[in-house]
Formats: structure tokens, C-alpha cells, sequence
């Protein structure tokens, strides 16, 4: 759920942002939309997000890996 949620809201974000920068470009006030979104994390590359995503499964790994580094099943 958590994933779904923090997933939904940053790919929101980012196309918002992109939106913006779009134009902002078209103005002329920004050079380079992909730079200014990686200065400000409003970029959402896979490995950008990876500590992220590995925080939120944690916890759902936790029993399992848990259970195989005892020897218990």
C-alpha cells in the first residue's frame, strides 16, 4: 500500500514538474529541464528511487530473510 501510494504521488509530482519545465523552457528561463530536475529530486529514474523502494520492503522482508538467516522455516 505504502508503495502504491509513494509510487502514485512521485510520478505525479515529476510529470507536473516536467510539465513546468516545459514551458519554463519554451520562456526561455531554463536551459535544461533534466538537469534542473535532478538538482531539485523531482526525477524518478529507477535507480534514483531504489533506496526508497528498498526501505518501504524492509519491513516485508524482514520475517523471511529473518527466518533463513536462523535456519528456521
Amino acid at each position: 500500500m505504502l508503495m502504491a501510494t509513494y509510487g502514485h504521488a512521485a510520478t505525479k509530482l515529476s510529470a507536473q514538474a516536467r510539465h513546468i519545465l516545459k514551458q519554463e523552457q519554451q520562456k526561455g528561463t531554463i536551459q535544461d529541464p533534466q538537469t534542473w530536475l535532478k538538482d531539485h529530486d523531482l526525477s524518478i529514474t529507477l535507480g534514483e528511487q531504489l533506496p526508497q523502494i528498498g526501505i518501504m520492503l524492509a519491513p516485508v522482508l524482514a520475517g523471511p530473510l529473518g527466518s533463513l538467516v536462523m535456519g528456521t522455516n
